[in-house]
């Protein structure tokens, strides 16, 4: 017996446009058997979906031209004054530049700036007190225990 779900769903895939293959896969890749649907897809082999009737294409008629004869697109004399604001139009005080966004806005306060210059300076110092304690270390063992000898 069929599995309604599988059978359905495939069909739906080939009303989609799906080549059976990938609509398969799709089923396959969910979980569902592979007996299961290799035998609802042997049932739509050669399936062809319907296709909604698509109306024929018809052009739009286009306007008739006009019939008032050819004019200037601009008057000879501009008028005096041109008028500051249409109606519906918005005022802008500067126009309008786009800048590019930066990744982030964090500045980090001088504060910070400071903790850092002084926590570097401190690593500085252990990373060369360590040296020298390397470097020296017989002197530095002689030291201490000619001293609590």
């Amino acid at each position: 017996m069929v599995n309604e779900e599988i059978y359905n769903g495939l069909k739906a895939g080939l009303e989609r446009g799906e080549s059976l293959k990938k609509a398969t896969m799709t089923f396959f890749n969910s979980g569902y058997k592979k007996e299961e649907i290799s035998e609802a897809a042997k049932l739509l082999e050669n399936y062809q979906p319907t296709m909604p009737m698509q109306q024929p294409f018809q052009p739009q008629q286009m306007p008739q031209p006009f019939q008032q004869p050819f004019q200037q697109p601009f008057p000879q004399q501009f008028p005096q004054q041109i008028p500051q604001q249409f109606p519906g139009q918005m005022q802008y005080q500067q126009p309008y530049q786009q800048y590019p966004t930066p990744a982030s806005n964090y500045m980090p306060p001088a504060q910070n700036k400071a903790i850092i210059f002084v926590l570097i300076f401190l690593l500085l110092f252990l990373v060369g007190l360590l040296a020298v304690i390397f470097l020296f270390r017989e002197e530095i063992v002689n030291l201490f225990s000619n001293m609590f000898a």
